[in-house]
């Protein structure tokens, strides 16, 4: 398994938030870092299985809907076609506040539909 983002680069030798307790308020993503973690995995023989994808959601963050939607197939594009073919990508969900699932199924659907033109 592969995470996209090192959220922890500017918070080494500090305990987890899982163990402390600690908010992750404060935790940023670096977009450079999902295209270093990208080109390391093609030349991972093995399966891998990559996830955080959308940076836990930070990337959304501030975005309107529209915007939402066209970063969530941007992510899609680079991520889908930098895997190789045997890998895969987890991709998480939170269903208190609407159906990311359905959502997240609907915008990959347009996605790959729009990859077969």
């Amino acid at each position: 398994m592969a995470c996209m983002y090192d959220f922890r680069k500017d918070r080494r030798g500090e305990l987890s938030g899982f163990i402390t307790g600690k908010s992750k308020a404060g935790i940023q993503y670096d977009p450079g870092d999902r295209d270093i973690m990208l080109e390391a995995l093609k030349k991972v023989e093995n399966p891998v299985l990559a996830f955080k994808i959308f940076g836990g959601g930070k990337m959304f963050l501030e975005l309107t809907e529209e915007e939402k939607r066209a970063t969530i197939k941007d992510v899609y594009n680079t991520v889908f076609t930098s895997l190789k073919p045997n890998d895969a990508a987890v991709i998480g969900i939170y269903q208190k506040h609407s159906d990311q699932l359905g959502e997240d199924i609907g915008i990959f659907n347009e996605w790959a539909a729009e990859q077969d033109k």
